[in-house]
């Protein structure tokens, strides 16, 4: 895909050099990529903040079953 900046526009780098033989023409406006991009990016980092919110969790957990197995020992 290559910017155009007459049509604030990705299209087909293929399709532009081969027509259809190639491939079929395709373009993306830019400012539809870009929220698309940001939405997915958002997404990410949530998804990431999840995922440490859950190793935290975990390593509470194994820190108390560490501590109950140590008394235990004792």
């Amino acid at each position: 895909m290559n910017f155009k900046n007459d049509r604030q526009s990705y299209v087909c780098s293929t399709y532009q050099k081969n027509t259809s033989k190639k491939c079929s023409s395709h373009i993306i406006k830019h400012d539809a990529l870009k929220q698309v991009v940001l939405a997915n990016l958002k997404d990410l980092i949530d998804n990431s903040l999840n995922m440490q919110s859950l190793v935290d969790v975990t390593i509470q957990r194994a820190g108390i079953k560490k501590n109950s197995a140590v008394k235990e020992l004792e």
